[in-house]
């Protein structure tokens, strides 16, 4: 519970500790094409629109490292692991056949080589019908401008996040 709580606050400064860096690199970013950070932003929404949402596929090697280390502490699949890029393209087209599946980005800040995101997961139950909904908050570690590494950690399924209304 202690971590939690911990990634918790983290996520809470992290907004503030993003702003301070997005000023420094912006005041010296003027000569270039594109900053870091913009890189970044590009690659997550790549990663969480066309290939989460979308089910862009062919967008997987342009997203992840050869080598993509997965750290979960909840789930199916909890434990470390390492993924090659078809693996995991799997793993995603397999949670893509839920019903109404959606995923929804709350949050992201960016600091330096990593990114933290909170988001939620839903879909429909397929047996009953009922809606269904899970959140997380996932860390990324960015390599070679690429998504090399990962930290997740889901809440129990039916899990919303304060801000949700619920009917």
């Amino acid at each position: 519970m202690n971590s939690l709580r911990a990634i918790v606050i983290s996520l809470v400064l992290l907004p503030a500790v993003g702003a301070c860096q997005t000023q420094a690199v912006g005041a010296t970013a003027h000569s270039q094409t594109a900053s870091p950070r913009a890189e970044i932003e590009t690659l997550m929404d790549r990663w969480d629109i066309q290939v989460w949402r979308e089910g862009r596929y062919d967008l997987v090697p342009d997203c992840l490292n050869e080598r993509y280390v997965r750290h979960e502490q909840t789930g199916v699949r909890a434990g470390d692991r390492i993924v090659t890029r078809e693996e995991y393209t799997a793993e995603i087209r397999q949670l893509r056949t839920l019903p109404n599946l959606t995923f929804e980005v709350h949050e992201r800040s960016i600091v330096g080589d990593r990114v933290w995101t909170r988001f939620t997961m839903t879909w429909t139950d397929g047996q009953t019908g009922e809606p269904r909904s899970r959140t997380g908050l996932q860390e990324y570690r960015i390599e070679n401008g690429k998504l090399a590494e990962t930290w997740v950690l889901l809440s129990p399924n039916e899990s919303h996040w304060p801000e949700m209304t619920t009917d």
